[in-house]
């Protein structure tokens, strides 16, 4: 029973660590969209990524699993990285619909304030 719930653990931490991976690359792609004349600099920080995801991922695989790569934990890491990939453009969605509602609702503001003053 110990192995059954220690396989569990070590596919929920793989799904955990995708997760965190994606939001990660989420952060990488605001630098890349601010620094995107720079691509001396975006060379390096995409190496960088996949260095340190490489890293984390050889940790995990050898801390939880004594150095094993399995099938399932590939496969459940990808899965947190998908699933953090929907929740992120899920709330990317939400959030720029309130921001045009805002930016409509401020050029309505100004307008009538424009129309009054005529």
């Amino acid at each position: 029973m110990r192995e059954v719930m220690w396989e569990w653990q070590i596919l929920f931490r793989c799904i955990g660590w995708g997760m965190i991976s994606m939001a990660c690359y989420g952060l990488f792609k605001i630098f890349r969209k601010i620094l995107k004349k720079l691509p001396l600099i975006l060379a390096l920080l995409d190496i960088s990524y996949w260095f340190l995801l490489g890293i984390g991922f050889s940790y995990l695989v050898y801390c939880y699993n004594n150095g094993v790569i399995r099938g399932f934990l590939i496969i459940s890491f990808g899965l947190g990285m998908i699933l953090m990939y929907l929740i992120m453009r899920r709330v990317e969605c939400v959030l720029s619909r309130r921001m045009k509602w805002i930016i409509n609702s401020k050029k309505m503001n100004i307008s009538k304030k424009e129309d009054r003053k005529r």
